[in-house]
């Protein structure tokens, strides 16, 4: 073989050299991208799911029927309030004050929002606007229970006035206070739970799939 030739072979066989280099890193860069995308993927449907389920027990602790002495007592007070209306107005702020101690948690959990749809759409931002929707529901009926307790207590109500407002009273409890088998916000809290662990369980499950698949594989 002519040395012309081998010289043109070998520069051949260099630049096939340098394309299959070239091509085995792109891919190992796209895999490692993709592995990447994947974790980070997985992380945050464990998080949002993990938050939902705390935020979950949040919302009953909030509404817990039961109050404890004190409860109430960090709400600003009005210069020569009586003691009665203090002590409507205290029993309706329980639940801010309750929500304070889970103040932390509902940021975290709203902070997540826009990344979640970053993956999944703007349609998986749904279950955290009617979770914050429920929670505002509350807060609602808290402050118009404020008005309601403290106006009754105050005995600024005729007799016909009095039973007017107690079929809204008890609308507003029913809002404000958990009410067991037939509580109205648990089936919302529920079903808003619900639609997360649609989106986040598959995600969590196939991983566990591949690292289940994984560990079989291994020698």
């Amino acid at each position: 073989m002519e040395l012309p030739e081998l010289a043109s072979i070998l520069a051949v066989v260099q630049s096939l050299t340098v394309v299959v280099a070239a091509g085995t890193a792109i891919y190992g860069i796209t895999a490692w991208r993709r592995e990447a995308i994947g974790r980070r993927r997985i992380e945050l449907a464990e998080n949002v799911l993990a938050r939902f389920y705390q935020a979950r027990d949040a919302i009953r602790d909030i509404r817990n029927p039961m109050s404890f002495v004190g409860e109430g007592a960090t709400r600003a007070r009005g210069e020569r309030e009586d003691p009665s209306i203090s002590e409507a107005l205290d029993r309706a702020y329980v639940v801010f004050e309750r929500y304070e101690r889970h103040k932390e948690l509902f940021a975290d959990l709203y902070a997540l929002r826009y990344r979640f749809m970053a993956y999944h759409g703007t349609s998986a931002g749904e279950p955290f606007v009617q979770l914050q929707a429920t929670l505002n529901k509350v807060f609602v009926a808290a402050r118009m229970l404020s008005m309601y307790w403290s106006e009754r207590s105050a005995g600024l109500w005729s007799d016909e006035e009095r039973q007017r407002r107690s079929g809204e009273i008890r609308e507003q409890e029913r809002i404000f206070w958990y009410m067991g088998s037939q509580d109205v916000i648990v089936p919302e809290v529920d079903a808003t739970v619900t639609a997360i662990e649609a989106l986040c369980r598959p995600i969590i499950q196939q991983a566990e799939r591949r690292e289940s698949l994984w560990q079989r594989l291994r020698p």
